[in-house]
Parts: structure tokens; sequence; C-alpha cells
């Protein structure tokens, strides 16, 4: 499901650039989660101009992971916890 396809080009002039909720967004259903998972990964070995397989390190980093400190589900894109601020645990 694509949302947010048009943005909102007052949050350009409200923050200076692209605000997070006028960026477009691609929701997968959970059961197709590990195909759309394959599929970001082609495009950013594309778009990096590297077309050999790196074993999944970039699926593993875009995926969520669980905060040793207190247990909240974060996004894969986040480095610390939202709620404790504990630094992501390396891989």
């Amino acid at each position: 499901m694509l949302k947010n396809e048009f943005g909102n080009p007052v949050g350009l002039a409200l923050f200076g650039g692209v605000a997070a909720f006028a960026e477009p967004e691609v929701w997968v259903d959970e059961t197709d989660f590990e195909e759309a998972m394959k599929i970001v990964e082609e495009v950013i070995r594309f778009a990096n101009g590297n077309d050999s397989s790196n074993s999944g390190s970039t699926v593993d980093s875009l995926c969520g992971w669980q905060c040793p400190n207190c247990g909240e589900t974060i996004e894969g894109t986040m480095n610390a916890c939202w709620k404790c601020e504990t630094e992501r645990p390396q891989q």
C-alpha cells in the first residue's frame, strides 16, 4: 500500500525541507515482509552500484530490534531506543 504519495508541500515551507509526514511510505503486509526486504536490498545495491550479494547485511540493518534495556521494539533505522536511549547493540 502506498501512503503520502502526494506529500505535503506545507511541510517544506514550515520545516525548511522534507518533513517526515510529507515523505511517501510503502506499507507491506507482514506475510510479504521477507520478499519485500529482498526487493529493498536489491534496490539499495543497485543505487550503490554494487550488484553482488552482501549476504543480508543491508536487510539486517533495516530490520527492527529489541532494546536490551527496556525491551521496547525499535525500528531498524534507529540506532538508539526511543524510550530509554540505550544504544543499539552491535550485530
